[in-house]
């Protein structure tokens, strides 16, 4: 494994665990993280370590990182007071992990076309949605099309 790809690893295996302690600013941080390992790990293989060679494939193991950081969301969704949205949040955790490992076990790309990561968008929604306006929190399994949600 190169350099870079062990330095991100490290970084991203660390920054989840302030999701605990501050939910929303925690997953701000695994989100810039996850946005910015491409290039980090580009400059510390090239420009730092002179190592000229193809980084290594990482697209398998960032989608498990994306799996490690959202399951301390889902840990921290357990905290919240209204059991739908911690069991919706849980359910688009299991979904995507489906879908990750389908990809791991096929190599079919499209598969997680399939598998959005639901979880990624709805965690902060929901967070934002407690702290600014509370009464738009959905707390029943009651939907807006009339149906129930179970």
């Amino acid at each position: 494994m190169d350099p870079g790809t062990i330095i991100v690893l490290l970084v991203r295996t660390t920054v989840p665990f302030s999701i605990l302690r501050y939910p929303l600013g925690g997953f701000g941080a695994c989100l810039v993280v996850d946005g910015l390992h491409a290039p980090v790990v580009y400059l510390v293989n090239q420009q730092v370590f002179g190592y000229t060679e193809g980084v290594t494939d990482y697209h398998l193991l960032d989608k498990f990182l994306d799996l490690y950081f959202l399951a301390f969301a889902v840990r921290a969704s357990l905290n919240w007071h209204d059991d739908l949205n911690a069991k919706a949040m849980f359910w688009m955790w299991m979904y995507r992990l489906v879908g990750v490992t389908v990809f791991s076990i096929t190599g079919l790309r499209y598969v997680l076309f399939f598998f959005p990561n639901l979880a990624v968008a709805f965690f902060p929604v929901i967070l934002l949605a407690r702290r600014f306006t509370p009464a738009l929190v959905p707390r029943s399994g009651r939907g807006y099309c009339g149906f129930y949600l179970s």
